[in-house]
């Protein structure tokens, strides 16, 4: 772990000498991230928890991508704000739990994606539950695509959920990005569960015209499966 950490730092300083800029420093990094082989994913772990923001977004992309079960914990922590810390080779989230610092919203939603590209339907209740308590849009819709990763029923009450709070809401408060995301997610899973929610949506007065359009062009690829 502390080679590849040394091959970050050096990667960073040929950077700085070579003028280039933050962004493209950044960029650079994340690239050398996303090509780190399955085998390393305690280095990709260490980064979630100790690294910069844009090491720590690229890691839990570079877990998702890998698509391994074995990082369903870690990508859950990350999700959700927490961490328990304890020999990861044996067994992960074992011992105490603490607070993961600096953790943003990118870096959030992220993890949240990287669970659906696992598509395990165990990490259905984590995401649908995290639509709920987080307060960031972002985080929102990214779980609401993992959900449509997923692509099972049960997803279909979570996706229901957010949308019936989004519709509870006065007009200038109701975010339209997370009521979409959500309907796109029906339509990935598209099953019959999610009729009564898409038809509310076509009836409600506060969204914009092009949501509920959105929602009838679901309806119908519902429909024929059905």
């Amino acid at each position: 772990m502390k080679t590849k950490y040394f091959i970050i730092i050096f990667c960073l300083m040929t950077n700085l000498l070579l003028g280039n800029t933050e962004k493209e420093i950044n960029e650079n990094v994340e690239k050398y991230i996303s090509k780190l082989p399955g085998s390393d994913k305690e280095s990709l772990i260490n980064m979630i928890r100790d690294g910069r923001k844009y090491m720590k977004r690229a890691a839990v992309e570079r877990l998702g991508n890998l698509r391994s079960t074995e990082a369903e914990d870690i990508l859950i922590a990350a999700m959700t704000y927490t961490w328990a810390w304890n020999n990861f080779d044996k067994k992960y989230l074992t011992g105490k739990k603490k607070l993961i610092p600096e953790l943003d919203e990118e870096v959030r939603a992220e993890a949240a994606l990287s669970l659906g590209k696992l598509r395990d339907s165990k990490n259905i209740y984590a995401i649908g539950n995290t639509i709920m308590v987080d307060k960031s849009s972002m985080v929102k819709q990214y779980c609401l695509r993992a959900l449509g990763l997923i692509n099972k029923q049960e997803c279909v009450q979570y996706i229901e959920k957010a949308i019936k709070y989004e519709l509870s809401l006065n007009k200038n408060l109701l975010d339209n990005n997370v009521v979409i995301t959500a309907i796109k997610a029906l339509g990935s899973i598209r099953h019959k569960d999610g009729f009564s929610i898409l038809i509310e949506v076509t009836q409600n007065e506060k969204l914009d015209p092009n949501i509920k359009n959105e929602a009838l062009e679901t309806l119908e690829k519902i429909r024929w499966d059905w």
